[in-house]
């Protein structure tokens, strides 16, 4: 993982947790790299995930649901497997190059995830992929939420909110009560 690692931030990814790098902006949008890892007995595999982190959503999710911020999660995901089939992972084993198969991952990342990148950095390019996934539930409702309400549009914020709190309420309840209470003050 250190040569992986070290391969992202020469092509000019920023590490940012040992194990963790992301794709820098100036926007508040940054491109999320996702290297789930299964160490197994005689190699290594490595499940490529990309997508976008927005720090205002992300920022203003925590502070509804009153945990901490961490930089490292993605806002949304995508597996690589998506947009490269024959890419669906990586395979490290004993008896081969490290570098080489370091670099094609990296590679990867370049070709797919940022042009990804590049292209949605804004709230109107990431809803459509939220609502895509807001049945996978995983912060993905809550996300659309905020990202409404974010984008200057309350109302739309509101009955999002309200409509999926009739159908998970159970999941969703510590959201959308701090929300709708939130949204209550800003109307005023």
């Amino acid at each position: 993982m250190d040569i992986c690692i070290l391969k992202f931030e020469q092509a000019g990814f920023k590490k940012i947790r040992k194990d963790t790098v992301r794709w820098q902006s100036d926007t508040g949008f940054y491109g999320w790299v996702g290297l789930n890892q299964g160490l197994h007995k005689d190699f290594l595999r490595i499940n490529p995930f990309f997508g976008i982190h927005c720090e205002q959503i992300e920022r203003f999710c925590c502070k509804m649901e009153g945990r901490k911020y961490n930089r490292a999660v993605a806002t949304i995901a995508l597996h690589m497997g998506e947009v490269a089939p024959e890419e669906d992972t990586i395979v490290f084993t004993r008896n081969e190059a490290i570098e080489p198969e370091a670099q094609r991952l990296v590679d990867l990342y370049i070709t797919y995830a940022v042009p990804f990148y590049n292209t949605h950095q804004s709230y109107e390019k990431l809803l459509p992929y939220l609502l895509e996934k807001v049945d996978i539930l995983g912060g993905y409702p809550e996300s659309v939420a905020s990202a409404y309400f974010l984008m200057g549009q309350p109302e739309k914020a509101k009955q999002f909110t309200e409509d999926f709190l009739k159908l998970e309420e159970e999941y969703f309840i510590d959201f959308a009560k701090p929300f709708l209470d939130c949204l209550r003050l800003v109307s005023r």
